[in-house]
């Protein structure tokens, strides 16, 4: 005989924030490992978690997996309205974004997975150089790469904060300095 999945009215907005509350508390559902002896300690955790939640729902008892997978829509809808916003403010062609209305809950969702939501952010994505590049020879120079000197032909553009940490200095442009290729290729 097969079980039917009885659907159940959906979360309101404040049950929503007792599973948040009791997700939030719960460094074991936080973990991201998911080997054997992790998921039998969640699977136990959201038995634990369905309890308290159903010691304070007034409306209807949920069961662990009815949590489980609440909690899984949140992450995804957190994770896809993240995206939008991140792809409104970086779409071109000039014009109004999409109004991305505010959300609370998907907000303390998105803060709870951190990167896993909102990415990473690389400083200096693409081609963009950062306005401090500093120009440090023109039309060529000479570099200390380690132990060994790099030629440099054109203009040679150092990170500033990178320059103000070296340890060894930036030779000035003016004097000659021999560079001996090691090989051939």
């Amino acid at each position: 005989m097969e079980t039917q999945i009885i659907k159940s009215k959906p979360l309101s907005k404040d049950e929503n924030k007792a599973l948040l509350e009791l997700i939030e508390m719960s460094k074991i559902i936080m973990s991201k490992a998911t080997n054997a002896s992790s998921n039998k300690m969640k699977d136990k955790e959201w038995v634990r978690i369905a309890e308290q939640f159903n010691a304070t729902a007034a409306n209807c008892r949920r069961t662990p997996l009815q949590l489980r997978l609440k909690w899984e829509n949140l992450k995804k809808n957190a994770r896809k309205r993240c995206n939008k916003i991140r792809m409104n403010t970086i779409k071109t062609g000039g014009g109004v974004g999409e109004y991305i209305p505010p959300d609370e809950i998907l907000d303390r969702v998105t803060s709870l997975l951190e990167n896993t939501a909102s990415g990473l952010v690389v400083p200096y994505g693409g081609d963009k150089e950062p306005d401090h590049f500093v120009v440090i020879c023109d039309g060529g120079g000479i570099l200390p790469n380690g132990d060994d000197v790099e030629e440099l032909g054109g203009d040679v553009r150092v990170n500033q904060e990178i320059l103000e940490f070296q340890d060894t200095p930036v030779p000035d442009p003016q004097m000659e300095t021999v560079v001996i290729p090691t090989s051939p290729h």
